[in-house]
């Protein structure tokens, strides 16, 4: 069984309980030399390990190839980044991006610590800070949005939050088969690209283009990774539905965020809105004010 750079690696016990689960990192195969690191343990570090015992473990079922990436949720576009995000990642990518170039050295411990005691005599900054920016980097995958913040700050009483949990009921996946398919958690970025969706799309005057329509061409427009060509055709490449938001947080936010009023005239028209459903929505809102002030009249009748 062939390995290659950022293949995971799971062990598990005789339960089938989760053990641990390592990347590779480096592999050099004339030398019969890999080097993996544990994306669990907290305190994991780079090993040398055979090739071959990998090979053979992954033969004998101990070992088996992990297919879904829990970091693959740090590939997103820059739109969806907060200018924050963007600063924190490239300020921690300057620090190390010329050390992780030292493979494999930068993998042995004892010239790790040179290396990184180097770097600490040059720029002041604390070894602490290296280490840990090595570790996002190697357990995230090797990719620059390995260092981006790990958690986001709520908003304030009156804001738009932005939650470290997914809000609402659990899919049914992330409690019968893995916690980490639960979806993505909707920030700020992911309620632009909502918004531009719906503009461009949804709201198209004439157009009734349904929110299904919309949320399909969101996800090739924004959330694309890659594209394959299939003859004459480029498919675009979408990543795991539990990776980027769901059609039914797309329709949460439409409810939320856009009235009857606002979506009947941007789809329909001013002319159109005022001619065949401004008056359907006033006699709502002239029944619901009848309704409203009988209820008010039995209130003081009872009273009495």
């Amino acid at each position: 069984m062939e390995l290659f750079i950022n293949t995971l690696l799971e062990k598990r016990d005789a339960e089938s309980k989760l053990v641990d689960c390592e990347r590779v990192l480096w592999l050099n195969q004339s030398e019969d030399c890999a080097v993996t690191i544990s994306i669990i343990k907290k305190t994991g570090v780079p090993e040398f390990k055979r090739i071959s015992s990998i090979e053979q473990e992954l033969i004998e079922g101990t070992m088996i190839k992990r297919e879904h990436d829990p970091y693959s949720r740090f590939m997103v576009s820059e739109e969806l980044l907060t200018p924050k995000e963007i600063r924190l990642r490239d300020e921690a990518w300057e620090c190390i991006k010329d050390i992780v170039e030292l493979e494999p050295n930068i993998y042995n411990p004892k010239e790790r610590y040179e290396i990184i005691k180097s770097e600490v005599e040059r720029t002041g900054k604390g070894k602490n800070l290296y280490y840990k920016y090595l570790r996002y980097y190697w357990t995230g995958g090797k990719m620059v949005n390995a260092l981006l913040p790990r958690f986001r700050k709520c908003g304030g009483k009156g804001s738009k939050k932005n939650p470290t949990q997914k809000m609402g009921r659990p899919r049914e996946t992330s409690i019968s088969v893995d916690p980490k398919l639960k979806g993505v958690l909707i920030s700020e970025g992911h309620r632009k690209i909502f918004d531009k969706a719906i503009r461009d799309v949804y709201l198209k005057i004439n157009r009734r283009d349904s929110v299904k329509y919309t949320y399909i061409e969101m996800l090739k427009n924004h959330y694309k990774i890659d594209t394959i060509k299939k003859g004459k055709y480029e498919i675009p490449i979408i990543p795991p539905g539990h990776d980027v938001p769901s059609i039914a947080q797309l329709r949460y936010h439409i409810r939320r965020y856009y009235t009857k009023r606002k979506l009947l005239i941007a789809r329909e028209g001013e002319v159109t809105f005022n001619r065949d459903f401004r008056p359907l929505l006033g006699s709502e809102t002239r029944s619901l004010s009848d309704e409203l002030s009988f209820s008010e009249a039995s209130t003081v009748v009872d009273s009495d």
